[in-house]
């Protein structure tokens, strides 16, 4: 990555876990320009539209920081030891995504966090309930809105999809 030795030892586990997955998508020849949260609020701002998150981004890295050492440790050891492979991970799970195959997307986050299962519950699980309390109390209001997350929150029974349909919402897919 490009790091000096003495920046390393003094980063979280965490985060060297971040900076390995960066060149792994690097390295894939992927970029955040291209992604779907980079095109939307680009596409949003461009079209005079208010644009909002659902958590500050120190609030994602806070949920990070706060897990214990060991998941920590956890998280960069798998995401070194998954490194040599990740390219075609990744395409694979890009092409999934351009097909809509929610299935193969659910088998493959459910694998992923079965590997460090500790991460299920601050990172999707509290976070999807969380988000849909605030949507909830959205559609309390009129207009319309677009909601986008990233796919593995949109997969499993605690999905926000599932989540909102729970609360008697209904969720449509755009493709």
């Amino acid at each position: 990555a490009g790091s000096d030795r003495d920046d390393v030892d003094r980063m979280a586990s965490w985060a060297l876990s971040f900076a390995v997955g960066t060149v792994t998508a690097a390295d894939a020849c992927l970029s955040s320009d291209n992604g779907v949260e980079t095109r939307l609020t680009n596409a949003f701002v461009a079209a005079h539209k208010p644009v909002r998150g659902l958590e500050a981004a120190s609030a994602q890295l806070a949920l990070f920081d706060d897990l214990p050492d060991s998941l920590q440790n956890q998280m960069l050891g798998k995401s070194i030891s998954d490194a040599p492979t990740a390219r075609e991970h990744i395409y694979d799970l890009v092409r999934q995504w351009a097909r809509g195959d929610v299935d193969a997307i659910a088998r493959k986050a459910a694998q992923d966090l079965a590997e460090t299962p500790g991460l299920i519950e601050p990172l999707v699980t509290r976070r999807n309930a969380a988000w849909v309390a605030q949507l909830v109390n959205r559609m309390d209001r009129p207009g319309t809105i677009l909601v986008a997350v990233g796919t593995g929150h949109l997969v499993g029974d605690a999905s926000v999809i599932a989540q909102l349909r729970h609360h008697g919402l209904s969720v449509t897919r755009i493709q």
